[in-house]
């Protein structure tokens, strides 16, 4: 009878240890992103994580889309790594994000699963930006830089050619504008709310005019006179030439997207992502839009090089699954997917030879070339502050708080603090 009893309690325990895995059911992972370019972008994400999960039938992605701007998201990613939150397992990252996150051991390295022969198939820029310290710790997901857009049918309308320098897009926009004769239609528009967007343009400016924040020895230099003229530049636009409206001062990447392809601007600078908005359906300016690098200054034409990566939490319970999501995002369906809907420059050097990619997109050459030139932002471990620095500073000039010279002024004695010079 003992024995009996033994037999059977074994067997019970034998089966209440294996009920569980049975009932367990699919693992869910968390991916948390923006969609910037609203709702049309938000359905993509989710059509391919369905995808992925009819690949994966014992996989649930759960998409978190978060609403704001990209310095929301990385609040929001501040306060969940601080707590050691395991519930979100996916990122999406800025391209200026790596390092800060990898230094906070916020990020997973994925040298085990991403081999150096898999990177090769990765345009090398996208690569340097997500490798910190000899590791890699972000997939290149699609890439981005500082683009020139303009209204082709106004440029034909007004036997004008595409603007080479600042100089000839102040005299061709103030041109539109005097013979458009309306009030609601914008020479040029730049992102100029506090956002990483006006930062950018003040380096694009800065750079084209051969000025720089740092030297090769990470000198400040910004108050050299190149930031001074850049700032005043910017200003110009405004107060002087009057071909930028005050009220940018509060637009963001989507206000000034929106504003184009309501048909409301003649000139603008943007991401490249902007183009596929602008081609689709109900686009005032559908098939009648035109892309170039930004205008040259005194030396050259200068793109800030942007993108966004994919990254796996070092908090995560499932860094194996979320590793194929991975995979899958930033694979050729992922990628493909994404540049034949939405338009985002992949980061995949095979899409580009990608015969359907040419006939449906082939704006994209033009845009590698671009991105391929862009420049990096200074590569610091805490540029976020840096960025907060220049930003802070450049709108209050252009908000007439303080002049050109003082906002430089304070950039210089903020960013020597920073950097402790």
């Amino acid at each position: 009878m003992k024995s009996r009893m033994l037999v059977l309690g074994t067997m019970l325990a034998v089966a209440l240890a294996i009920l569980p895995a049975h009932s367990q059911g699919p693992t869910t992972i968390t991916w948390s992103t923006l969609a910037t370019g609203g709702p049309v972008v938000a359905k993509v994400y989710r059509a391919l994580a369905q995808q992925f999960e009819r690949q994966n039938p014992n996989v649930r992605v759960n998409v978190q889309i978060q609403p704001g701007k990209s310095e929301e998201q990385l609040n929001r990613y501040v306060t969940l790594f601080a707590a050691r939150d395991p519930s979100v397992d996916i990122i999406s990252i800025d391209i200026i994000w790596p390092a800060q996150m990898a230094a906070a051991g916020w990020l997973a390295p994925l040298d085990q699963w991403f081999t150096p022969a898999a990177r090769d198939g990765f345009l090398p820029g996208a690569i340097r930006a997500n490798t910190i310290g000899g590791r890699i710790y972000g997939m290149p997901w699609y890439t981005d830089a500082g683009l020139f857009y303009a209204r082709a049918d106004l440029l034909q309308k007004y036997n004008a050619r595409m603007p080479q320098t600042w100089d000839e897009l102040i005299q061709t926009a103030q041109r539109i504008t005097a013979g458009e004769a309306n009030p609601n239609i914008a020479g040029f528009l730049f992102q100029g709310a506090r956002i990483e967007a006006l930062a950018s343009f003040f380096f694009e400016v800065l750079w084209s005019n051969g000025g720089d924040i740092l030297d090769a020895n990470g000198k400040v230099i910004v108050d050299n006179g190149g930031g001074q003229a850049a700032l005043n530049f910017m200003l110009d636009l405004v107060r002087r030439h009057r071909i930028t409206p005050p009220g940018v001062t509060t637009l963001t990447t989507d206000d000034t997207r929106v504003a184009f392809q309501n048909g409301r601007v003649a000139f603008m600078r943007n991401w490249t992502d902007a183009y596929g908005f602008f081609q689709g359906e109900g686009s005032a300016v559908k098939d009648k839009v035109a892309i170039a690098p930004l205008p040259r200054g005194s030396v050259r034409s200068a793109s800030t090089l942007g993108g966004w990566q994919l990254a796996i939490s070092n908090f995560s319970r499932n860094k194996e699954i979320a590793w194929r999501f991975l995979e899958f995002m930033s694979g050729r369906v992922g990628q493909k997917s994404m540049a034949m809907q939405v338009s985002t420059v992949p980061t995949r050097k095979d899409i580009f030879e990608d015969a359907q990619g040419k006939r449906v997109q082939p704006h994209f050459p033009d845009m590698l070339r671009i991105a391929l030139n862009a420049r990096p932002r200074p590569q610091i471990a805490d540029y976020p502050r840096l960025s907060t620095i220049v930003q802070t500073n450049v709108q209050a000039a252009l908000t007439n708080q303080i002049t050109a010279d003082e906002a430089v002024t304070r950039m210089a004695r903020e960013i020597c603090a920073l950097l402790n010079q």
